[in-house]
């Protein structure tokens, strides 16, 4: 099977893709549609590589662990212990 190629829209240049026949491909396709919907899941599949998308979700594992972030939590109850801590980023 051919590798899809993407030009993609974080690294400036064309490589391979998100596959949807991998479980990381899979995986990636799912949390974009989880966490912006079907537009933001086809945006990613047709913008953003395979190799850009690992480092997103390096990054965004690397904020979790900062923070001590729990995905069980709800929004308020993250917003109040960040509050709590000092680090309030809501605009002003």
């Amino acid at each position: 099977m051919t590798q899809r190629a993407v030009q993609c829209a974080k690294l400036g240049r064309g490589l391979p893709g998100l596959d949807e026949e991998t479980p990381e491909g899979r995986s990636a396709l799912k949390m974009a549609l989880l966490l912006g919907g079907p537009k933001t899941r086809q945006r990613v599949y047709d913008h953003i590589s395979a190799q850009a998308w690992k480092m997103w979700k390096d990054h965004m594992l690397m904020v979790i662990n900062e923070y001590q972030l729990d995905a069980t939590h709800s929004r308020s109850e993250v917003e109040s212990l960040t509050c709590r801590r000092g680090r309030n980023t809501r605009p002003a």
